[in-house]
């Protein structure tokens, strides 16, 4: 089944309930392609392959966003100085503007696909059978139809340009170029006020609003009557596979760690410590693993279900072939008749073992840490930034000769 156009309006749900469910299992069904602001693929009317669609989408954002503001803050003369404080010289603004920008739609590339086939994982290894596949199919639609929903956007862009005005006049601009002299916004403030800030802010509301309903959808699908396995060896009872739609938000995690990244390289070009600002580090962190793992807690409350089944049945199985083996090989030799095999007591064992090592967040260790990397890797320049160019290029120049 063909992807819809962004343009278009949803796709009116599948008549056969079977053959949506279907069609998402073979992975033909790009639920989570695009989402807010739609307005930019409105205006764009993309014709063409995705590349292209996404090249031209990311072309526009830094058109509209970046290009603006070098081109007024050139005009002004304000494109750089050489005691800081020009357009060039702002990290902050080429981290936001620029890279984040750009990166936060790139991100659908990598996401829609990956969040695509983890759902239809569900399908493909079993975990919903048939009766229940009209329930996993309105989820689907549920949640296409919350992506390209209007008010969505409309109350995004509302929130973004209220959040712009709400920040510029609780702490006004920098006298850089931003401003003029008299303090009051330069040109090109007045398009970063307007147009450039709110942009970000929408795309960084887009990811919060994809999140949420990303969280949405796994919580419906919990709802249904899963056939989880408490003994499988991921240890969360066959569910491991959500756990990787963490490594799908790594661009997008990266885009706001470069955002954080600019606003630190700042304050190390006039002369501070990037160490100085642990605790906005700490904090953007915990807020990024927070946005994109808490979706996953909606399987918490079935997965300590199964776990507490689980514990009960095998454990008690365990504990009988236990007291048999016991018995045979350790009591009264002879007294069971065959003795339990050593071997299969050992498999049971470590089966059992499975069970009570269920975890109830299907979060696997590597997806968190793949995922924490990306946030904090736009950190690893600001850090060179400390290192005198001199003293840098010496050490350069003792590696290679």
């Amino acid at each position: 089944m063909p992807l819809a156009q962004p343009e278009e309006r949803p796709a009116a749900p599948l008549q056969n309930a079977r053959a949506h469910a279907d069609a998402i299992a073979a992975g033909t069904f790009g639920f989570f392609d695009y989402g807010p602001p739609l307005t930019l693929n409105a205006w764009l009317r993309p014709i063409g392959p995705g590349q292209l669609r996404l090249l031209r989408r990311v072309a526009t954002v830094i058109a509209i966003g970046w290009l603006p503001l070098l081109l007024l803050a050139t005009l002004e003369g304000n494109a750089w100085h050489a005691d800081g404080g020009g357009f060039l010289n702002d990290h902050a603004v080429q981290a936001r503007s620029l890279v984040a920008a750009t990166l936060l739609v790139l991100g659908e590339a990598t996401c829609a696909p990956w969040l695509t086939a983890i759902a239809s994982q569900f399908v493909t290894a079993g975990f919903i059978g048939g009766g229940d596949r009209p329930a996993f199919t309105r989820a689907v639609a549920a949640t296409r139809e919350a992506l390209r929903s209007r008010r969505a956007v409309i109350a995004i862009l509302l929130i973004a340009y209220a959040s712009t005005i709400a920040i510029f006049a609780a702490v006004g601009l920098p006298r850089t170029w931003l401003s003029t002299f008299s303090g009051t916004p330069s040109l090109a403030g007045w398009w970063h006020l307007q147009v450039s800030a709110p942009l970000l802010l929408a795309l960084l509301l887009g990811w919060v609003w994809r999140a949420w309903l990303w969280g949405r959808f796994l919580m419906r699908v919990a709802q249904i009557e899963l056939k989880l396995a408490p003994t499988h060896p991921d240890r969360v009872a066959g569910l491991g596979f959500v756990g990787h739609s963490l490594r799908a938000f790594a661009v997008p995690a990266f885009a706001m760690g470069t955002i954080v990244a600019g606003a630190i390289a700042n304050a190390v070009q006039r002369g501070g410590s990037p160490f100085a600002h642990g605790g906005l580090i700490a904090a953007s962190l915990t807020a990024i693993l927070l946005l994109f793992t808490a979706p996953l807690l909606a399987f918490s409350r079935r997965l300590l279900g199964t776990w507490h089944r689980g514990v009960l049945r095998y454990g008690a199985t365990a504990a009988e072939l236990g007291r048999k083996f016991e018995r045979a090989w350790i009591g009264k030799h002879g007294e069971e008749h065959p003795p339990p095999d050593p071997s299969t007591t050992a498999d049971l064992n470590a089966v059992v073992a499975n069970v009570y090592a269920m975890r109830v967040v299907p979060v696997d260790v590597l997806s968190l840490v793949a995922l924490a990397a990306a946030a904090l890797s736009p950190l690893l320049p600001v850090l060179l930034l400390t290192i005198p160019l001199d003293q840098l290029l010496a050490d350069i120049k003792g590696l290679l000769f």
